[in-house]
This record gives C-alpha cells, sequence and structure tokens, in this order.
C-alpha cells in the first residue's frame, strides 16, 4: 500500500481530492523512498508542479470542492460568490482573502489559516 506524507493515508483517499491527475501511482511510484517495509512519499514531490501551478491555497480549495462532492457552480453558490471568482482561486489567478477564508472556515469546520 502506498502512502503520502507522514499521516499514513491511503493514495486512494487522495485520487478523490484530485480527479483528472492520469496514472497518478505511476507518479508517486517515481517519487519513492523507501523506509522499513513502508513506501513513503514526500507531498511536495509527488504534488510539487501542482501546487507550484495552482498554488497551496487554491489547491486545498479545490481539494475541498471536490471532498463534498460539488461542481464549481454549486460550491460557488454555498460560498456566495460567483463561479468565475471560484476558479480563479482554485488556479492561482487570485488570492483567497482572509475574510473569505473565515467563511470557508466556519462553512466546513476548518481552520481558515489553511486557505492563506
Amino acid at each position: 500500500m502506498y502512502y503520502v506524507g507522514t499521516h499514513e493515508k491511503p493514495i486512494l483517499k487522495l485520487l478523490l481530492w484530485l480527479p483528472g491527475m492520469e496514472n497518478i501511482v505511476g507518479v508517486i511510484k517515481k517519487y519513492k523512498v523507501k523506509e522499513g517495509n513502508k513506501n513513503n512519499f514526500s507531498i511536495d514531490d509527488v504534488f510539487g508542479e501542482l501546487i507550484d501551478e495552482h498554488g497551496e491555497p487554491g489547491l486545498l480549495l479545490k481539494g475541498l470542492r471536490h471532498r463534498e462532492g460539488l461542481s464549481q457552480i454549486k460550491f460557488a453558490k454555498l460560498l456566495n460568490i460567483s463561479q468565475t471568482n471560484l476558479s480563479a482561486m482554485e488556479n492561482g489567478r487570485r488570492a483567497i482573502g482572509k475574510e473569505f477564508a473565515k467563511r470557508i472556515g466556519e462553512q466546513f469546520n476548518m481552520d481558515y489559516r489553511s486557505f492563506l
């Protein structure tokens, strides 16, 4: 079984959060680091390109939306913003402001600072 990071969450859970990535297991095997009897991977090694492209807050926002099983339109309505603004935030073209981050945190019971 493959694990990402130190929290030992199965990679299959990450697949639900990052749809559209082709052959993610192949990407992960490329960066595999063996430790004891486990296969461990650095989040930065495996997802670094996505983080560079979209920004960590944007990627987290997109992951949250996918975890909730919502389209951009439905997620935007839930958060009372336009789909265009949501897309810009998810793709790192627009910053997630402190007030909006607090709204996300309250809505989903998360620490808002993760989105800054």
